[in-house]
């Protein structure tokens, strides 16, 4: 369960990031241009959704090891 909450925490993180962009619009020239205060709002949502996914692996990780 612990590892389930990081992994979707991270994939938050890559979503609000938006560097995963579908490569029909990037071509159709779709990408959004946004404020410098909405990049970096969506910057700092990706970061605490990182700092929060990490440890959640992390632990997910030491009781894998340390039960099995």
């Amino acid at each position: 369960m612990t590892g389930a909450i990081g992994l979707f925490f991270i994939a938050m993180s890559v979503l609000m990031s938006g560097s995963i962009a579908g490569p029909h619009r990037m071509r159709a020239g779709l990408e959004a241009h946004d404020s410098p205060d909405e990049k970096r709002k969506r910057k700092r949502t990706s970061i605490v959704s990182v700092l929060i996914g990490l440890p959640n692996i992390m632990i997910a990780l030491l009781l894998y090891l340390f039960l099995n």
